[in-house]
């Protein structure tokens, strides 16, 4: 059995796959057979491809990528219904298009047999451009035979191998007639290829010898295909004895333009209807054809027939003038009386947003026609312009958008329809704010101590950063409160950056705090020391209160004691006599008793230090005997 392997390559055009592009949907002559070599290389070539088949064809439509086309040497027999009826036993093999768009008017090559291959037009190499399996039996099994044989070019379905659903794009027969006679090398034309086939009188070798970018109708194409004047059998295979890389036809076109359909003998313009009947407007003299849809004529060769019977959706029928000098086509669009719909959404597909942001809607209307118009509305009151995008910045809270639609071609009641509503929780925009503090009195510290500074923060969010920095230079860790040494003497700057994840928050984020500048001084050694209780019994010991400590760094002093009833019993303004000399007891001549006193003490060191003990400025003492 032989094996089929194919390979495409598009002159100027950039390999490409594409799964997301749908296939094109090929109807009855947008592509054409125009060359084909039943044996090729045959006759002196010795080498695996010397019995291949080689066959090249026209499309008169782009072809994209993930189109699928069936070609099959089997006999037609019969129609019946949407079903097509083929004799069984050779081949039928599926071609999904894998490489880039083949643009309309290209030409392509099938070599099958030996070793086939896909070879683009003008370029000897091959290339992979197309997946190609066997639906029945092997890729091998499709064959020309070089006695005389047909091949369909098809897109649809076989539910079996003699059963076809689908379109009939373009046929050709080798015997020199389309006659069915029961064997492998004869079928009948399906009647949807009238003047859309070719009939060969050599079964070896034929090619059509329209000249390369000519521009014609492709109606007139295909005439001039179909017209068996227009076909040499003398093909010259380029080289004569090809290889893998190299099948191609010499002496063929490459390309062809194609015009727009004459206004003279055409089947009339495209309609859309709501009604399944219609009047025809063809030119001419010809021949109605059933392409696609359905659809009873009250005469197949007027053009002005009456047809009844059509299918909602698209209906195409072809008007074919007498003697194929003619072929064209005609789209009826039945639709059915439908209702239009729309709907809409937001980007920001968050309805919960900040005030100020911009918000853009879009709506997708549905069965409205090609052009509605839109009326977008916020709370009820119209905005917007006529187009399926609106945008705004002006939302405010619980604002509610919504558009209606008025359709504008047939079939469409009722003409308005309203699309669902989105609303939105609009949030205040919020500023984020930070403030610092020490825990340093006047934000002065002698040289050694700790000093810890506390954040306060505003509108930070559930989870803000913070960043401390020290003299312009990051430190400390990402929480509010920031402990460092005042080791140097002099000034030292703090503040604090942070980060807030408010909703909301201000572009302005992250955000500085205050600036701290912390005092940092030499402070003198508080080395005060004050009793807690003497004992004035002259008896030589702890017989007077006195203040221990260094005068020399005393710049201000005031000492008070009171007694229980806060009168004052003792007051010094001099440091060294309260350190020699102190309270002996009395108070105007009189010993106090025994008890509980109170004292008190002002004034600064020379360092502008408050004068105090262990942290106090007052305290107490006893008086015991």
């Amino acid at each position: 059995m032989k094996q089929l392997f194919i390979f495409m390559v598009i002159l100027g055009l950039v390999f490409q796959t594409n799964n997301s592009i749908a296939q094109t949907t090929l109807q009855a002559g947008d592509v054409a057979i125009i060359a084909y070599n039943t044996n090729l290389g045959a006759g002196g070539c010795n080498n695996s491809y010397n019995t291949d088949d080689l066959v090249a064809f026209l499309t008169f439509r782009d072809i994209t990528p993930n189109t699928e086309i069936i070609l099959t040497d089997q006999g037609y027999i019969s129609t019946s219904g949407v079903n097509h009826t083929f004799r069984t036993g050779e081949g039928v093999v599926k071609f999904t298009r894998t490489g880039a768009t083949i643009t309309a008017g290209s030409v392509f090559y099938v070599a099958f047999g030996d070793a086939p291959s896909i070879c683009g037009t003008g370029i000897s190499a091959c290339s992979s451009g197309w997946a190609v399996s066997a639906l029945f039996g092997s890729l091998g099994a499709l064959d020309l035979n070089s006695s005389g044989d047909q091949l369909f070019i098809m897109q649809g379905n076989f539910t079996t191998q003699t059963n076809f659903v689908g379109n009939f794009i373009y046929g050709i027969t080798t015997t020199g007639a389309w006659t069915y006679g029961g064997n492998s090398t004869t079928s009948n034309l399906p009647t949807n290829l009238n003047c859309l086939n070719f009939v060969a009188t050599d079964a070896g070798q034929s090619r059509y010898t329209g000249a390369n970018n000519t521009a014609a109708a492709r109606s007139l194409h295909l005439v001039n295909i179909y017209n068996t004047t227009n076909w040499s059998t003398t093909v010259n295979v380029n080289p004569s004895c090809p290889t893998a890389s190299n099948f191609t036809f010499s002496s063929l076109l490459t390309s062809i333009v194609i015009n727009a359909e004459p206004s003279n003998g055409n089947a009339g313009g495209d309609q859309n209807i709501c009604q399944n009947t219609t009047t025809m407007a063809a030119t001419g003299v010809g021949t109605w054809a059933v392409v696609s849809g359905t659809g009873n004529f009250s005469s197949t060769t007027s053009p002005t027939a009456n047809v009844t019977g059509l299918s909602t959706g698209l209906n195409i029928f072809r008007w074919t003038l007498n003697n194929c000098s003619g072929i064209s086509e005609v789209k009826i669009i039945v639709g059915s009386v439908i209702a239009p719909s729309v709907s809409i959404v937001s980007n920001p597909t968050n309805t919960t947003i900040c005030q100020g942001t911009s918000v853009s809607f879009m709506a997708t209307p549905t069965n409205a026609g090609t052009n509605p118009s839109y009326q977008w509305q916020i709370n009820g009151v119209n905005a917007g312009t006529n187009s399926s995008t609106f945008s705004t910045t002006n939302l405010t809270n619980t604002a509610q958008v919504k558009v209606i639609i008025t359709a504008n071609d047939a079939c469409i009641n009722p003409t308005t329809a309203t699309s669902n509503v989105i609303q939105f929780t609009v949030n205040p925009t919020l500023i984020p704010s930070i403030n610092i503090v020490s825990n340093a009195t006047n934000n002065s510290i002698c040289q050694g101590n700790d000093i810890i500074f506390t954040a306060t923060p505003t509108n930070s969010g559930t989870n803000p950063t913070y960043q401390w920095q020290l003299n312009g230079m990051n430190i400390g860790t990402n929480s509010t409160t920031f402990t460092t040494n005042a080791n140097n003497i002099g000034n030292m700057t703090v503040q604090l950056q942070m980060t807030s994840n408010a909703l909301c928050a201000s572009t302005t984020n992250p955000v500085s705090s205050n600036t701290l500048i912390i005092n940092v001084r030499n402070c003198i050694v508080n080395n005060l020391f004050i009793p807690d209780l003497f004992s004035p019994n002259r008896d030589g010991q702890n017989d007077a209160f006195k203040i221990e400590g260094d005068n020399n760094n005393i710049k201000e002093f005031q000492f008070k004691i009171f007694d229980r009833f806060g009168n004052i019993v003792y007051q010094s303004n001099d440091f060294l006599d309260t350190k020699i000399n102190g309270w002996n007891g009395s108070s105007a001549g009189n010993m106090q008793p025994a008890g509980a006193y109170s004292w008190e003490i002002k004034g600064k060191f020379s360092d502008d230090q408050t004068l105090e003990y262990r942290g106090k400025t007052k305290g107490n003492l006893f008086l015991i005997k």
